[in-house]
């Protein structure tokens, strides 16, 4: 998190540099929503993304070229998006109680997912076309690319529970619990952004997709699992290695841009 805080800002005290040498360049900062697209924001599997809907902040700066209607333009957001985990829990708990199909067993699971957020800090520069519609408001096109700095959060998964195998005489209680826990590295790969938007004197609206492609996260995961019964004892195992997820980045932003 304070990497992450500390690009942003850097990214911003750059582009903010020169908004005092001309009269000419513009800024505006930009509060938006993010909806996560395509796998970015599924949820039917670990190597989904399970994005959910998010917000962002970032700060762009327009350069006018000598014709009126074309700008060059760069920008920074932060981009923040929670993680879905419902559905892969009702998934991991209900393989546990699939352990009680098996009429000398009966169990009582439970599940707790905790897989952190996701972190976006694209870095863009581009073309932004603009043509007015009335005297106070122009219709605009852009079209960037860049680089963008993608972080998932650490995936942890814990889960635990207690039954009775057998019947009768025959039977016994166990119990068990585990820990499965992966974190990744960041990731830095090259997407572009296509949008559209209003533009009035204090503010511009706009709508505007980002992709960047399948990113590449590589990681470590450990494990422990832990059994006890009154028959056998308990037994305690765990597990650690390498792994990688290759998740695609890509989203729509509803921003509204304040001009400075």
């Amino acid at each position: 998190m304070r990497k992450d805080v500390l690009l942003l800002g850097l990214c911003m005290v750059l582009m903010a540099l020169p908004v005092h040498a001309s009269s000419k360049l513009k800024l505006s900062i930009a509060p938006s929503l993010i909806l996560p697209m395509g796998d970015f924001g599924d949820s039917d599997s670990f190597e989904d993304g399970l994005a959910k809907t998010g917000f962002g902040i970032g700060i762009e700066k327009y350069f006018p070229l000598k014709s009126n209607n074309v700008s060059i333009v760069v920008n920074c957001h932060y981009i923040r998006n929670g993680v879905d985990t419902g559905e892969l829990e009702d998934e991991f708990l209900s393989e546990l109680l699939a352990l009680g199909d098996d009429p000398d067993v009966t169990v009582n699971p439970d599940v707790d997912m905790d897989f952190g957020s996701w972190i976006n800090i694209p870095f863009l520069g581009g073309i932004k076309y603009e043509t007015p519609i009335s005297p106070s408001t122009n219709l605009y096109f852009i079209g960037l690319a860049g680089m963008n700095y993608s972080r998932m959060g650490s995936r942890i998964v814990e889960y635990s529970g207690e039954g009775v195998v057998g019947s009768g005489y025959h039977s016994a209680d166990f119990h068990f619990d585990g820990r499965i826990e992966s974190e990744y590295d960041t990731n830095t790969s090259f997407g572009f952004c296509l949008g559209m938007g209003i533009m009035l004197e204090r503010f511009n609206v706009s709508v505007r997709y980002y992709n960047f492609g399948k990113s590449d996260f590589d990681g470590e995961y450990s494990s422990r699992f832990y059994w006890y019964d009154e028959l056998t004892g308990s037994e305690t195992s765990t597990d650690r290695g390498d792994e990688e997820l290759e998740i695609p980045v890509s989203f729509l932003q509803f921003q509204v841009g304040i001009n400075l």
